[in-house]
């Protein structure tokens, strides 16, 4: 009976996912050991719409789609937000009211731990999602952000639609969700000598512009 053989690659775990790996390996040192295990994993996900059009001539292709992105910032906690809630107290005459807060925890339901800042007892306090109207976004500049380039994209695309999402967080940080919309054309290496009858694959070429040990990209 034949055994299942297991095969991995140098740096890589069980998943397939890199861990570490030598900068400049062919230097006369041997070169630099880089750990990647700390990168962040971004989870990407493309999602076509329509195929606009094809151009043979070209060799390009139109395409509108969704790109989704969405990964775990582990410096995303404790944030500074305001919250804008319902007062029911009758203290005052106002129906909303904001309070300056740090957030402590998000549900996925939408619930939330907060401190708020004005409390000198720095009392946690909890907010059902229905007791509150918003929440502000965290500082979106401040935190991590998986920057990317198409390679083969042939103009400045339309995008219509972006948004960036705090999912939850706790105490091992916050899970983010970005999501925009394209409509780009892409160069794509054509095979026609099957036409009519021919099947091509077209193919968005998307790429990081950060290093593999600061995020990684998976599916």
């Amino acid at each position: 009976m034949a055994s299942d053989l297991h095969l991995q690659a140098d740096g890589y775990d069980d998943s397939c996912v890199l861990r570490d790996y030598i900068q400049n390996c062919d230097h006369r040192d041997g070169g630099t050991p880089v750990d990647c295990s700390k990168a962040i994993k971004v989870y990407i996900d493309i999602v076509a719409h329509e195929l606009k059009n094809v151009d043979d001539h070209r060799e390009e292709f139109q395409m509108v789609f969704m790109l989704k992105l969405s990964w775990l910032d582990p410096d995303l906690k404790h944030f500074k937000s305001s919250i804008t809630v319902r007062d029911r107290s009758g203290f005052t005459k106002l129906h909303l009211r904001q309070l300056d807060v740090v957030i402590t925890k998000m549900y996925c339901n939408g619930d939330i731990e907060f401190i708020e800042l004005s409390d000198l007892s720095q009392k946690r306090q909890l907010l059902r999602k229905h007791d509150y109207f918003s929440i502000q976004d965290p500082e979106w500049k401040e935190y991590f952000f998986p920057s990317y380039t198409f390679l083969n994209m042939q103009n400045d695309a339309a995008q219509p639609l972006e948004a960036r999402r705090l999912l939850w967080c706790g105490e091992v940080g916050g899970f983010v969700s970005y999501a925009v919309k394209y409509d780009a054309k892409f160069k794509e290496k054509l095979d026609l000598r099957a036409f009519p009858k021919d099947l091509q694959l077209c193919r968005i070429r998307l790429t990081a512009e950060k290093t593999v040990d600061e995020f990684k990209s998976c599916r």
